[in-house]
């Protein structure tokens, strides 16, 4: 499942950029599925109502993952700070969905934490507190995914996260596009810190 979340006042060239990369993401996980023998439809939704609509629906029941494609930074998602986002969520029909046990969210900086010595403080990644927000609800087991700098997509539906002080490129060829990710792109192993609700509440790094 991909859901697509616009903010108030967004472009119309900021709104097709995002629908481009729900589209490379849904082939992706299309073709994925294919390898394996099994013909999938991955959902693309778009609006509020469809979400709602969705996951009322049976066949919401073979869902596993949910895909978050928007625009963000490190206090919100589209619209929606970690908690709102958790309540839109939840309250569009995922509490009563328990296979959805992934969230993965492609929204620049939202796997990003500050950590401030001198005041000792620490500001976990709106990742981090939208798996809280899930523990607190007490879902077991939910995975939150999110992106450690400026997050894009590529052509063939994959998310990347760019260096620190990179920035993007116009890439007319795959060929172009791969060799832009080699040299501007973190490790993905780390680029796209994942958290996991605990028994008794509790959040981790997984």
């Amino acid at each position: 499942m991909i859901v697509v979340l616009e903010y108030h006042g967004e472009s119309r060239a900021s709104k097709k950029n995002i629908r481009q990369e729900a589209q490379s993401i849904k082939a992706k996980v299309e073709a994925k599925t294919k390898k394996y023998g099994k013909d999938w439809n991955e959902k693309l939704i778009t609006t509020a109502d469809e979400l709602r609509a969705y996951l009322k629906d049976p066949a919401s029941r073979r869902e596993k993952k949910m895909h978050i494609v928007c625009h963000g930074n490190q206090a919100q998602v589209g619209n929606y700070n970690a908690s709102a986002l958790g309540e839109f969520l939840w309250g569009a029909g995922l509490k009563d969905r328990e296979n959805i046990k992934k969230i993965s969210l492609h929204s620049c900086d939202s796997g990003v934490e500050v950590v401030d010595p001198g005041n000792n403080s620490w500001t976990p990644s709106l990742a981090w507190q939208l798996a809280a927000y899930f523990a607190s609800k007490g879902r077991k087991r939910m995975f939150v995914r999110g992106a450690d700098g400026h997050s894009f997509t590529d052509s063939e539906g994959r998310n990347w996260v760019l260096m620190d002080g990179m920035e993007m490129e116009k890439t007319p060829n795959r060929e172009r596009e791969l060799g832009f990710i080699e040299r501007s792109t973190k490790p993905r192993r780390t680029a796209r810190p994942r958290f996991v609700t605990e028994y008794g509440g509790g959040v981790s790094k997984a």
